[in-house]
């Protein structure tokens, strides 16, 4: 008898000892298979597919504005095939009067070529800082360039903005 078990995730992760998972990739809808140690057998038509994870150190670039922006924390990426997902966390600070800041952020793994649509880049962030101190967040692919535009406008007030961002995008 086997038994096959569903658990909903945004992530393909290494299925637990003694199994196998099993997804639809929605990408090119074929039945994928995971395994234990986290490699990915493509069930439609064989092959394997590459998957690594770890660690990254973010690099903000093309800054205008006078906000200091760091990197706190660990920053993590996970690769399935070409695939990424990467996350991090920054802190921006913003002077008493500033109601913008625009940087570039780089992106974990570098893709193969320049993102071609604002849209290449699919995103959600998370603010612990009071919302209300935000008029907007902007997060998109930086067309023609390999790394991802943001931009945060606050109404004015000195404020520490902490922000995480979790981001998906093809390597290709």
């Amino acid at each position: 008898m086997t038994l096959i078990s569903i658990k909903k995730t945004a992530v393909v992760e290494a299925a637990p000892t003694g199994t196998v998972s099993l997804y639809v990739d929605s990408a090119d809808s074929h039945l994928k298979q995971v395994d234990e140690a986290g490699a990915i057998i493509d069930l439609t038509d064989g092959s394997a597919i590459s998957a690594e994870s770890g660690t990254w150190i973010p690099a903000i670039t093309d800054q205008v504005g006078a906000a200091t922006i760091t990197v706190t924390g660990t920053s993590f990426y996970s690769q399935m095939g070409d695939v990424v997902t990467d996350s991090c966390t920054l802190v921006v600070t913003m002077d008493a009067g500033q109601s913008i800041e625009e940087f570039n952020l780089s992106c974990a793994v570098t893709p193969a070529s320049n993102f071609g649509s604002v849209g290449a880049v699919s995103q959600i962030w998370s603010a612990k800082s009071p919302i209300s101190e935000y008029d907007s967040v902007t997060i998109r692919a930086s067309t023609g360039t390999k790394k991802t535009y943001v931009a945060i406008a606050m109404n004015g007030t000195e404020i520490e903005a902490i922000l995480t961002i979790q981001r998906t995008y093809s390597i290709l």
